[in-house]
């Protein structure tokens, strides 16, 4: 029976992405920093050493998106953005995805929070993808699932809508956790993958930017109609201003 390779997109922001891949891959892969400095500055893959489920996996690490609103940190913002653009694409190329993971540390949830999710489910992949949510940093909990029944009603009050979810820790100190973990975060990757990749294709509008698109830009003509329905979309889903959403639509579309 041939193994099938399924392509899985993880994002958040500082909520330990790097550990997660090394405590799915069952070994040091990923490259983890205890400083305040990003670890990951453009997208990076990584393919799992062991297949389980009947699959192999390729993990796709994306850059942190933090808050839009930071002016000081604007231009991060919009490369981070620009950098989940330019994997979309590549994905594409590559027959598409299988699964979103987005990683959120413990602590109450929050509008940003939300705002990640719909940037990344609603808008950069149109709810065409499954997607599931894993918790880190819960080492601490005497029982890592109290989390969810604490947050879960806070989740559904920010729209934060997931197939499953997953309450783990990626420190091995206590190895009865650790190792639960790791089955735990395993078997939400077989059962939510998937059958078939999906490709995100065109953005906004139903149509890719062509080469008269970008002549129209160039020439002052009309604005691109896919731009403005997504500065549209990031107003009213993403609670941008006008003038961010101009800038983020610019830079993904």
């Amino acid at each position: 029976m041939t193994e099938v390779t399924k392509n899985i997109v993880i994002f958040g922001e500082g909520a330990g992405k790097s550990s997660v891949i090394n405590l799915i891959a069952g070994k040091p892969l990923a490259k983890v920093s205890s400083d305040l400095t990003r670890c990951t500055l453009a997208w990076k893959e990584y393919s799992l050493p062991e297949a389980f489920g009947g699959s192999r996996y390729n993990l796709f690490d994306t850059m942190g998106i933090e808050n839009s609103e930071l002016e000081l940190d604007f231009k991060s913002y919009l490369a981070a953005l620009a950098d989940a653009r330019n994997l979309i694409k590549t994905l594409d190329d590559r027959g598409g995805i299988h699964l979103l993971l987005y990683c959120i540390g413990k602590g109450r949830a929050t509008a940003t929070l939300q705002v990640n999710y719909r940037l990344f489910y609603e808008i950069l992949y149109e709810r065409k993808v499954p997607i599931v949510l894993i918790i880190t940093h819960l080492e601490a909990e005497r029982v890592m699932e109290d989390w969810w029944e604490r947050n879960r009603a806070t989740l559904d009050e920010y729209d934060i809508r997931v197939a499953r979810h997953a309450c783990i820790t990626t420190v091995g100190d206590d190895r009865s956790k650790y190792d639960n973990s790791q089955r735990t975060i395993r078997r939400l990757l077989q059962d939510s993958a998937s059958n078939e990749p999906v490709k995100r294709g065109t953005f906004v509008g139903g149509r890719s930017r062509g080469l008269a698109a970008s002549f129209g830009r160039l020439l002052r003509t009309r604005p691109d109609p896919n731009v403005r329905a997504l500065q549209y979309k990031l107003r009213d889903r993403c609670g941008m201003k006008k003038n961010v959403a101009q800038k983020v639509a610019n830079r993904i579309i």
